[in-house]
């Protein structure tokens, strides 16, 4: 993300239609809300119960509430909620990690599935949007 101009952080991606740096930010707080699940789950109050609606509905106010985010920003809340995720991650037992973390379509998935399949699955997905607006620019 450093690496990016200012031209190529406010150009709009095809697939999600925001700016590349607000992308960047979803990527970001995709992390922090997977933290959420995680520590939810530590507390005894998880899974997370994914909703479509409802997290278009998160990201709709989150994107009018960051249009232009800074790569600084970007980069902090990014790097902050990968540390929350692992911390978390290393402070439950084995018990714990076993609880189911985040449910959707009728699954249950623990807390190791949202840190190593859903995070990076999410960030991948958003990352490749980001790489060919730019290569396409």
């Amino acid at each position: 993300m450093r690496e990016t101009t200012d031209r190529d952080w406010e150009r709009d991606t095809a697939a999600e239609h925001w700016p590349v740096g607000l992308v960047a930010f979803h990527i970001a707080r995709g992390f922090q809300r997977q933290a959420e699940f995680i520590e939810a789950v530590r507390d005894g109050r998880g899974p997370h119960r994914f909703d479509w609606e409802e997290t278009h509905a998160l990201n709709a106010a989150v994107a009018d509430a960051h249009r232009s985010p800074s790569r600084e920003e970007v980069i902090r809340l990014a790097r902050a909620s990968v540390e929350r995720i692992a911390g978390t991650l290393a402070s439950m037992d084995e018990a714990t990690l076993a609880q189911p973390a985040f449910a959707v379509g009728g699954r249950e998935r623990d807390a190791v599935w949202v840190a190593g399949r859903l995070a990076p699955e999410h960030a991948r997905g958003h990352l490749e949007s980001i790489a060919a607006t730019i290569a396409a620019a």
